[in-house]
């Protein structure tokens, strides 16, 4: 019954749903949280269901919350502060819900925490690579989406270089877009 008030429900019944799953210790409610956190279209939702696996009776596994870590926004926050919670128990679990290229954001702290605690070259690359902003492909996919790929392939090939890791890290595609466009005007002056 309460999977279907989280399919079904309005957002606030669905929300408080999902929270209630988390006491259940069956594999199908924590399967769905899981589900729900990656997937559900309300973010309130995929939040509140992250909660519950964080918090679920006979500890859901740290894989479950893997997922929802690509979400980004406030999913995104509310699992890197339960992955923050687990990494003492599990570092190893921690890292591979993580993953190999985790978006830069939230999950640096957990990631960090990791590399802090076992001192893995392995944690050590993965936060270096999302400290370095990711994939180096979103933003020439984003210059290709909004400017028409004739414009967009000409300011990737001119630009992409020139950007420091750490602009890359703390803005996104859509951002740097913006603002290329804004160096390419003052240039044509």
């Amino acid at each position: 019954e309460l999977i279907g008030l989280t399919q079904g429900g309005e957002e606030p019944l669905a929300a408080s749903a999902a929270s209630a799953l988390g006491f259940l210790p069956d594999r199908t409610a924590r399967s769905w949280l899981a589900r729900a956190a990656c997937e559900h279209p309300s973010e309130w939702v995929a939040t509140s269901a992250v909660r519950s696996l964080a918090r679920a009776r006979r500890g859901a596994p740290v894989s479950l919350l893997g997922g929802a870590v690509a979400r980004g926004g406030a999913v995104a926050r509310v699992t890197a502060d339960a992955l923050c919670d687990r990494v003492a128990d599990d570092p190893g679990a921690v890292l591979a819900a993580i993953g190999p290229t985790p978006p830069p954001g939230p999950v640096l702290l957990p990631l960090g925490l990791v590399t802090a605690i076992t001192g893995s070259r392995e944690a050590l690359v993965v936060l270096k690579r999302a400290v370095d902003g990711g994939d180096p492909d979103a933003l020439r996919d984003e210059l290709v989406i909004r400017l028409g790929p004739e414009r967009g392939a000409l300011l990737a090939e001119r630009s992409l270089g020139a950007i420091p890791p750490a602009y890359r890290a703390r803005f996104g595609p859509a951002e740097a877009v913006e603002d290329l466009e804004v160096f390419e005007a003052l240039s044509a002056r």
